[in-house]
């Protein structure tokens, strides 16, 4: 299985404040939950009830991060476009 993230939780897909739907998310399974728009408050609030990555979830998101950082092998999700080398050089507790 890979790495499961949600859609931006801004959207308005789901009721409730944004903490209340992050933790939706992450109850539903989701590995990672993203917080695209808003402001400071919105983003803390998300941070407070996120857990960090570890166990299985962490082991999930090293693969997928491997693959997209990759760029000698082929992949069918890469997109054309080489990965961000500031993305693919920053430790995993910073991204």
């Amino acid at each position: 299985m890979g790495l499961l993230l949600s859609d931006d939780i801004g959207m308005q897909a789901l009721s409730g404040t944004v903490a209340e739907r992050a933790a939706a998310v992450l109850a539903a399974g989701s590995d990672v939950v993203l917080a695209c728009n808003g402001g400071l408050a919105e983003s803390e609030s998300v941070a407070t009830i996120a857990p960090l990555l570890q166990g299985a979830a962490l082991a999930r998101y090293q693969r997928a991060r491997a693959r997209f950082c990759n760029t000698s092998s082929p992949s069918r999700w890469r997109t054309r476009k080489p990965a961000s080398p500031r993305f693919c050089a920053a430790p995993p507790e910073s991204v």
